[in-house]
């Protein structure tokens, strides 16, 4: 997922009080994080625990792969 940068003056445009605006967004944008963690960690969940925590481990988990 790619950041992209906000102008300020857009948001000025848009409305009345710059800093509610941002306010506003900044909580907008909590909630989708929120969201994509849940999501994330609901197919988190789903792999299977190794019972080898070596990371110099030759076999990949296609799910693993999946997630990263």
């Amino acid at each position: 997922m790619e950041i992209t940068p906000v102008d300020l003056r857009e948001i000025d445009k848009r409305s009345a009080n710059v800093y509610e605006a941002i306010i506003v967004s900044s909580k907008r944008a909590r909630q989708i994080n929120d969201e994509n963690k849940i999501a994330f960690n609901a197919v988190l969940a789903t792999i299977p625990p190794s019972a080898n925590d070596d990371d110099s481990e030759d076999i990949q988990n296609p799910a693993q792969l999946k997630i990263s």
